[in-house]
């Protein structure tokens, strides 16, 4: 669900509304590279103040993501598509995120179960 709501709400923000009304009917190439540009360091700036990844290698990394959603936004001439990409993102990290977590919890005793090896490490 949130990687449905995520995706839905940041590709509103700056890849319908922001590029849309600054791109216009027909935009340069040069406008283009411009609100692209732009629309990746507020996607970036957001982030890096609250969002995943953190910091500065976070920071340019969404950088970089945004540009790459910018370009899908122009090239595809609409959202639909880079917005079934943020989810598919989303949901990705989200697994990471999770996994992560899970990993860092201490585990219960295993004393007194028997179970092979393979289960112990994976379970």
């Amino acid at each position: 669900v949130f990687a449905v709501v995520n995706a839905a709400v940041e590709e509103f923000e700056f890849r319908c509304l922001l590029m849309t009304t600054l791109l216009g009917a027909s935009p340069s190439l040069p406008l283009s590279v411009g609100v692209v540009a732009l629309q990746a360091v507020l996607f970036a700036i957001q982030h890096v103040k609250g969002g995943f990844p953190r910091g500065a290698v976070g920071g340019v990394l969404v950088f970089i993501w945004g540009v790459v959603l910018g370009v899908l936004r122009i090239v595809d001439d609409g959202t639909l598509l880079v917005y079934l990409i943020h989810i598919v993102a989303d949901a990705t990290i989200g697994v990471l995120i999770f996994r992560r977590g899970a990993r860092r919890r201490p585990r219960r005793s295993t004393a007194g179960r028997s179970h092979s090896p393979s289960f112990a490490i994976f379970g």
